[in-house]
C-alpha cells in the first residue's frame, strides 16, 4: 500500500494504491535484480500497480476489501494501544484475467 490513508470501510478506497508484481521469478530475472537492473517483474496483465479508481471514464481494473481485526498492544508501562489489522482482498473485475498465482502485493 503507497501514500493515502487507511480506508475506513469498504467504500473509502479513493488514496489507496497497491504495489504489484510475481515472485519465483526466472533466472534471467533474477540475476538482473541481483544487478540492481531491475527492480521486479511486473504481473503480465496488470503491470505494477493497482488502483480501485485509477482512471476516470476507463472500466475498473480491480475490486478492493478490507476488513480489521482489533490489536492489543501492551507496553512495559502497562499502557496500551489498540491497532487496527488489516486483512485485504484483491480480486480482478475482468473474468478472463486473474491474478498470476505467484502474484505478490505491497
Amino acid at each position: 500500500m503507497d501514500g493515502g490513508h487507511a480506508p475506513i470501510d469498504d467504500t473509502d478506497f479513493e488514496s489507496i494504491l497497491f504495489r504489484t508484481a510475481t515472485a519465483n521469478n526466472g533466472f534471467e530475472d533474477q540475476n538482473l535484480i541481483l544487478q540492481s537492473l531491475k527492480t521486479n517483474v511486473l504481473d503480465q496483465y496488470f503491470g505494477g500497480q493497482l488502483q480501485q479508481h485509477g482512471i476516470s471514464g476507463l472500466n475498473l481494473e480491480v475490486n478492493l476489501q478490507v476488513s480489521y481485526q482489533n490489536k492489543v498492544i501492551s507496553f512495559d508501562d502497562d499502557s496500551s494501544v489498540t491497532l487496527r489489522d488489516p486483512s485485504w482482498i484483491i480480486m480482478s473485475y475482468n473474468p478472463d484475467q486473474i491474478f498470476e498465482a505467484n502474484s505478490v502485493f505491497s
